[in-house]
């Protein structure tokens, strides 16, 4: 298969986004954008990835440009300033709690790139087993969880650089969320159609979901007893953690990929790249507010500054700010 028809599968890829926790500092001033107002940004490269931290400093993943650029944002204003080189196809990016380290996976590159974010240089590369799709960090920065093509999830532990363990899942694992309380880790996978959960102990699945098609990006609502997920064959699903019960969101279309949950956890930012759309929904009420139209091909989302700006990615060529 060549480069370029790989990656034009639309299950190979979903964002780790990194935002304000709801939980943590900050949150009372916790909200989201209106959506009334959208700056955009040309980038060249398919971006793909973004990854935001505490202090307005994002990275983006561009996989056919094989580098991460990295930018800052607040409620007023948004820029790029330089890119530096990573792994082959950096699916997605993350950042450490501090905001000190970027980490991305690299898909052809079967590796994962560390990258000094005060120097913005790559400091590192650490092997794996075969395709990285995504990353999450733990809580305190220790551990870094990387899915794979093939379903493997790689526990590495961020001072050795070193992977300590590894969790086989379901083909195409790729979307990362951690639970509110403790280090217990969900993970999706796209052609098992199953969301995992890892004990954080002994890194082993505690219990396995099985949702609608093509489950790809997820978050977890702070109570810990819901999952919501973007799925390409229904649109979007509401997982019942405690019975396992899995309901769709009326309005949302099928196709569905990217997916945040706001810092405030008021509304789900979706994106459908098919489409073109960006879909806003209300969680409490499991209603679509709004349809942002017209977007080239939106794949992932991230909140900035304390949720009054989502940062999308446009694989087409640009990036979005909403406010």
């Amino acid at each position: 298969m060549t480069r370029a028809a790989w990656l034009v599968l639309p299950a190979l890829f979903s964002v780790a986004a990194c935002g304000d926790d709801a939980t943590g500092p900050g949150r009372s001033r916790a909200t989201h954008p209106t959506g009334n107002t959208i700056d955009t940004l040309p980038l060249a490269g398919r971006p793909h990835g973004v990854a935001v931290s505490a202090s307005g400093v994002f990275y983006i993943s561009r996989v056919d440009d094989d580098s991460l650029t990295r930018g800052l944002v607040d409620s007023v204003g948004e820029s790029f300033n330089s890119a530096v080189a990573v792994g082959d196809v950096p699916a997605h990016v993350a950042l450490t709690p501090d905001g000190g380290t970027a980490f991305s996976a690299n898909q052809y590159g079967n590796s994962v790139s560390v990258v000094d974010v005060a120097t913005n240089t790559s400091i590192d590369e650490i092997p794996l087993s075969d395709g990285g799709f995504n990353l999450l960090v733990s809580r305190d920065g220790l551990l870094l969880y990387v899915t794979t093509a093939a379903g493997i999830l790689h526990i590495i532990n961020t001072q050795t650089r070193a992977v300590t363990d590894t969790v086989h899942l379901g083909q195409a694992a790729n979307g990362l969320a951690r639970a509110p309380q403790g280090d217990r880790v969900y993970v999706s996978s796209i052609f098992a159609d199953s969301i995992y959960l890892i004990d954080p102990d002994v890194h082993g699945v505690m219990r396995g979901y099985t949702v609608g098609g093509q489950p790809q990006r997820i978050a977890v609502h702070s109570q810990g007893d819901e999952l919501y997920l973007a799925t390409e064959a229904v649109g979007l699903e509401v997982l019942n953690l405690r019975n396992g019960s899995h309901t769709p969101v009326p309005g949302v279309a099928p196709g569905a990929v990217g997916l945040a949950l706001s810092p405030d956890e008021k509304v789900l930012y979706l994106t459908n790249p098919p489409a073109g759309d960006l879909v806003i929904v209300d969680r409490a009420r499991r209603q679509v507010i709004k349809t942002i139209h017209g977007l080239g091909r939106p794949r992932n989302v991230a909140f900035a500054d304390h949720g009054r700006v989502a940062i999308v990615t446009g694989e087409d060529g640009f990036v979005y700010f909403v406010r």
